[in-house]
């Protein structure tokens, strides 16, 4: 008997349905409008004495807060068309539906999704000024609205990305870089950075006047050689030659070291002791006048320069004589002594 009872009871639960309702499409675009279709109404009465017209649309916490055109096809299906306005929140929103001569009310929760147009990503994150051929990451922060991304990469790059990031290798053209947020109601507005290509520096040349050698390149790190080896501590824009030999400079920035310069030979003389060796030149440092005593009995040319190879003063010495430097920048100066054979060099150091 009582498996009996069990079977009834076990038989009348399987012959009770749950309708589960669902709406078609799950999702929808602010600003767009779009045919629906509605399954799975648990409406008892529908009948041309009610009229088949029914109301509902997207609720929260089980109010309508955005209604649709509806009307029911039979008790358990309805379509009908949905407005989402443009600026709707986006979100996940339950659906309503209340038809049939008994105002029968079928509703389901979060069934229906409203999306918008991703908004313009953030800045974009990278180099502006990369190397000529280097690979180099851009991305923008994730927006959880976006789908995909669409990046657009200046003349003669080279790199692809559907996500927020993307490694570019640059080619030799300065341009902008572009990207737009995507999903399935549409693209973003893009969002730009300029970008400016570098490149190792050009291949600088060596001018010479008398001993101090100077570089055409006009940046601060460079390297000189004499005879192909490095000179330390030579790393200006202008150098003093102390030895006979080859010259010649490297220009270095953030992309890499330039091609050496042509060579520029200088040749030093030797002192000679009768005549050059026996000048004497001080004080040295020097604040106001340098004084120069010349006991060789010769006539002998001065020639002060600057670190940067510029001739700023020159004089002719018998016996004595002196270089006013009371109005010179503080600084090294290059001092050339010769008497028409040899040449002497003496560095100058003014306070």
């Amino acid at each position: 008997m009582k498996k009996i009872l069990l079977s009834l009871v076990f038989v009348s639960i399987l012959s009770i349905s749950f309708s589960q309702m669902v709406v078609t499409p799950s999702s929808g675009c602010a600003g767009s409008t779009f045919n629906i279709t509605i399954t799975g109404l648990n409406v008892a009465n529908v009948s041309s004495a009610c009229g088949t017209v029914a109301t509902g649309g997207l609720t929260t916490s089980g109010n309508i807060v955005l209604s649709a055109t509806l009307s029911t096809s039979g008790s358990t299906g309805a379509s009908g068309s949905i407005t989402i306005p443009s600026g709707f929140a986006p979100g996940s929103y339950g659906f309503k539906v209340t038809a049939g001569c008994n105002n029968t009310v079928t509703s389901c929760s979060n069934c229906f999704t409203v999306t918008t147009t991703p908004a313009q990503p953030n800045a974009i994150s990278g180099p502006t000024s990369p190397c000529i051929e280097t690979a180099n990451d851009y991305s923008v922060t994730v927006d959880a609205n976006a789908t995909s991304y669409t990046w657009t990469l200046p003349n003669t790059w080279t790199g692809s990305s559907t996500g927020n990031l993307v490694s570019a290798t640059t080619g030799a053209s300065s341009g902008s870089f572009s990207v737009t947020a995507n999903n399935t109601c549409g693209s973003s507005t893009a969002q730009s950075l300029n970008v400016t290509v570098s490149d190792v520096p050009a291949q600088p040349t060596v001018t010479a006047v008398g001993s101090v050698l100077t570089s055409t390149s006009s940046l601060t790190s460079q390297q000189w050689y004499l005879d192909g080896n490095l000179i330390q501590n030579a790393t200006g824009i202008s150098y003093t030659a102390t030895q006979t030999g080859n010259y010649t400079v490297v220009a270095t920035n953030t992309c890499g070291n330039s091609l050496a310069s042509a060579p520029v030979h200088v040749t030093i003389s030797g002192i000679d002791n009768a005549t050059l060796g026996q000048i004497k030149i001080y004080p040295n440092p020097v604040k106001d006048n340098l004084l120069i005593e010349n006991a060789s009995g010769e006539t002998l040319q001065l020639e002060l320069f600057s670190m940067d190879g510029k001739l700023v003063s020159q004089i002719s010495v018998k016996e004595r004589g002196n270089i006013s430097m009371l109005n010179f920048m503080v600084g090294v100066y290059s001092l050339k002594i010769s008497n028409g054979k040899q040449v002497r060099i003496e560095k100058i150091t003014k306070q």
